[in-house]
């Protein structure tokens, strides 16, 4: 399925995309990210970063720069931060939340 982006306004006028697609393109963009730094660590992103990404399903947020450059034109991004999550796993995300928060009233619904 062809992936699905929308851009959003932040009401302090922030603007930023949001792309979500399949587990399998997902997965393969995860792969091609070995050449970026980590801009917490200055150092590339590892085996251990990519896998971990492959299991959260889910990259709150890559800033345009030169070596992400590739993200924002292959699904053409228009904003200079995006956030990508496979396909179902927001939901995913939501239920965990809800359970943690309260877990009882959760439950009852």
């Amino acid at each position: 399925m062809k992936p699905y982006v929308k851009e959003f306004q932040l009401t302090n006028g922030t603007a930023f995309t949001s792309v979500v697609m399949d587990g399998d393109e997902f997965n393969s963009l995860c792969d091609s990210l070995s050449d970026i730094f980590d801009a917490n660590s200055n150092n590339r992103v590892g085996n251990e970063q990519i896998a971990a990404l492959k299991e959260a399903q889910h990259i709150p947020m890559i800033a345009k720069g030169t070596l992400t450059k590739f993200v924002f034109d292959k699904y053409d991004v228009k904003t200079d931060r995006v956030s990508i999550i496979v396909r179902g796993t927001g939901m995913k995300l939501f239920d965990d939340i809800m359970s943690k928060e309260n877990p009882e009233a959760y439950r009852n619904n």
